[in-house]
């Protein structure tokens, strides 16, 4: 399991929102790590908050709850797909 940076250690946010967005995507991949290794239902949020070295209300804080974590990623393989079959249409 990546651990590349810590939760803890990213920059406080500007203006922008740009930490925000950074967590997100931390909790993301690591869930997303963890469901490919154990399994979406035997993945936990405690699990996730594990992971990414904070507490699971931290984590709800960015996702309602572990579902949301799932759409998230349908969203991104949509997305890509859909880049995808653009870039090959041209």
């Amino acid at each position: 399991m990546s651990r590349s940076i810590p939760i803890k250690a990213l920059p406080r946010a500007g203006a922008d929102g740009s930490r925000a967005d950074s967590v997100r995507r931390v909790v993301y991949e690591r869930a997303l790590e963890l469901f490919d290794s154990k399994g979406f239902r035997a993945t936990s949020m405690n699990d996730i908050a594990d992971a990414c070295g904070v507490s699971k209300p931290a984590i709800y804080h960015y996702y309602r709850n572990k579902s949301h974590l799932l759409e998230t990623l349908y969203e991104d393989v949509t997305v890509k797909f859909f880049k995808t079959q653009e870039t090959l249409a041209h």
